[in-house]
């Protein structure tokens, strides 16, 4: 239905009865921690639909005070979010043998970290070209300062849930998206900002990776240390008359977590509690 969709507005109409199966998520109009916010799901923006998923760290259980049952999740910890944005639930058994059988299928190119356990958390990015989707140049992780700290990063350390170390791994489904990683600009060091890469225009001397259909690729701890990174659609995208749709599963390894609202229906399942 997505692929089939020939306009925005035709696309928007799809995904809008599908909106239950997102995440809510929301975009600052003077950026990420603006307090003047926009809705994404029943827009055309950019950004992808997102789905996040978790293994329970315990089996659901019932707070009488509050008579709700509640479900201990990982949560991925995204600095500058609003409170509403942080929905998770749990991960279904397919998703899960997903990430295992593909862990196990790379598990030679992992890191020493990554080969302790299969992943354990799941986000899923719904890309649409009729909306312009794209991933921005960013880090995931920062860096560690020569006192060994977290930096670079835009989570607190004491808060980053991303484990520092562990790689990504991203399994691709359905149309092909370009990833690119990006070098410091010239004379400066890993440690550069993302004002210095745009500024530089480092995005065209980095390097592209074709992401395609039942690829999978690792985004490993060194190369986020080192490389900005983004993701695009061709351009030659932009003059068909049909929509492209990729769904990307990206699977981590994370440490904090939180209490969500453990319900049968879809608009209290993920809801923090």
């Amino acid at each position: 239905m997505l692929s089939s969709s020939t306009t925005a507005d035709d696309l928007k109409t799809v995904l809008n009865e599908f909106d239950h199966c997102f995440d809510t998520f929301h975009y600052g109009t003077k950026g990420r921690y603006s307090k003047m916010i926009n809705p994404i799901l029943h827009q055309e923006l950019p950004q992808p639909r997102r789905t996040t998923f978790s293994c329970k760290r315990s089996p659901s259980f019932y707070i009488p005070q509050t008579q709700v049952s509640v479900n201990e999740l990982y949560v991925y910890g995204a600095a500058g979010r609003p409170f509403l944005d942080s929905r998770c639930r749990p991960m279904p058994y397919s998703v899960a043998m997903l990430g295992e059988e593909c862990w196990k299928h790379c598990w030679h190119y992992f890191g020493p970290l990554s080969k302790q356990c299969p992943l354990y958390h799941c986000q899923v990015c719904t890309y649409c070209s009729m909306f312009g989707s794209t991933m921005r140049l960013h880090k995931d992780n920062g860096y560690q300062s020569e006192d060994g700290d977290l930096a670079g990063t835009t989570a607190p350390s004491d808060t980053n849930s991303h484990i520092f170390g562990t790689d990504v791994m991203v399994v691709t489904l359905k149309d092909s998206m370009k990833f690119h990683l990006v070098p410091p600009p010239s004379g400066s060091t890993h440690r550069a900002t993302q004002q210095q890469y745009m500024k530089e225009k480092m995005q065209s001397k980095g390097k592209v990776i074709e992401l395609d259909e039942y690829s999978i690729y690792i985004h490993s701890a060194h190369d986020d240390e080192l490389y900005m990174h983004g993701l695009e659609f061709d351009s030659t995208t932009k003059k068909l008359q049909t929509n492209k749709t990729r769904f990307a599963f990206v699977f981590g390894w994370l440490c904090k977590s939180k209490m969500y609202h453990a319900s049968e229906h879809n608009d209290a399942s993920n809801r923090c509690f």
